[in-house]
């Protein structure tokens, strides 16, 4: 789980291959789901935020690295 304070946003992973975001409220602390992150085909083992920016680093059991935008909610 990261939480990323320039976007307000909680991303997670589990025991899948999606990558979950949040947004949050930093007022009322209101969770909403705002998508997925999809295209790992095998289960994420690993995310990183690169700080103030809207990019996230995911890995996966396969050794596949990919790089996001939260802003359109797609791989690079």
């Amino acid at each position: 789980m990261q939480y990323s304070y320039s976007y307000q946003l909680l991303i997670t992973v589990g025991y899948e291959n999606v990558i979950n975001i949040f947004s949050i409220d930093p007022i009322y602390f209101d969770c909403n789901k705002e998508g997925k992150l999809i295209g790992h085909t095998s289960m994420v083992t690993a995310i990183e935020l690169v700080d103030k920016t809207p990019m996230v680093i995911s890995a996966d059991d396969y050794g596949t690295v990919k790089l996001w935008d939260v802003r359109c909610m797609k791989c690079l």
